[in-house]
């Protein structure tokens, strides 16, 4: 199954399990982003293979598939692209034209599956440096591409409303709790849980923020009717 069956699966599954509990415009909203984004994900595919091909031309780099390396060495890979993880999401909160981009995932005031595809197109495009970042300095570009798309399929999972982690899973991992913290109205609140698969980043900088029961998820000023142009860049009421 390739990587964009897995993707219309993933929408499938999240839409027909969200609609049996909210059946909302805001799920209708999600859906044809969602499907706007994987349109532009293909229209830019042979952009993007033509970027790897001079990439290749042009670099030495690691090219390994995940199986080539030791369980150490992948492991050592998968951290490493996990906290880059951590520093996006955590700039696209600080940093104000990046968390407009951002604040279009945060809008959703209903947590569910569907919620994972909630996202800007703009944040495919300002976020892809960051993961050739590592392979540029060196990491095997392979487990290290394969460990970024690991985690996007860890943060779909994430975005259940009732599934919880037992406590002892969640010292290490970030857990669906945690991330509903994260999803809260308050801003103090959006501006922690940062971190994508450990939470040892959010632990380490400082932006742990132990789960709690959450009421109001979304961002106050979003509209019940916003724009076109507000999933893309959100602008303020």
């Amino acid at each position: 199954m390739t990587g964009y069956q897995i993707r219309l699966l993933m929408i499938a599954v999240a839409y027909i399990w969200a609609r049996k509990y909210f059946n909302s415009k805001e799920q209708r909203h999600t859906l044809m982003l969602a499907f706007f984004n994987f349109a532009i994900l293909i229209a830019l595919e042979p952009l993007y293979f033509s970027y790897f091909r001079t990439l290749f031309n042009s670099a030495q780099l690691m090219i390994l598939r995940p199986w080539d390396i030791s369980w150490l060495g992948f492991l050592g890979v998968f951290v490493l692209a996990d906290l880059v993880y951590y520093v996006t999401h955590r700039l696209s909160h600080a940093v104000e034209p990046l968390w407009r981009f951002h604040a279009v995932h945060h809008s959703g005031k209903e947590m569910s599956l569907m919620l994972h595809f909630r996202i800007s197109p703009a944040e495919y495009i300002w976020k892809a440096p960051f993961e050739f970042l590592p392979i540029f300095l060196g990491a095997p570009m392979i487990p290290m591409l394969f460990s970024f798309r690991f985690s996007t399929w860890y943060q779909f999972i994430m975005h259940h409303p009732t599934w919880k982690y037992p406590n002892w899973l969640g010292y290490l991992f970030v857990s669906p709790q945690h991330h509903r913290v994260h999803h809260s109205e308050e801003i103090h609140m959006q501006n922690s849980n940062f971190a994508g698969v450990f939470n040892i980043w959010d632990r380490i900088f400082g932006t742990y923020q132990v789960p709690i029961e959450i009421k109001n998820y979304g961002v106050t000023d979003w509209s019940d009717n916003p724009h076109p142009t507000h999933f893309v860049y959100f602008k303020k009421k």
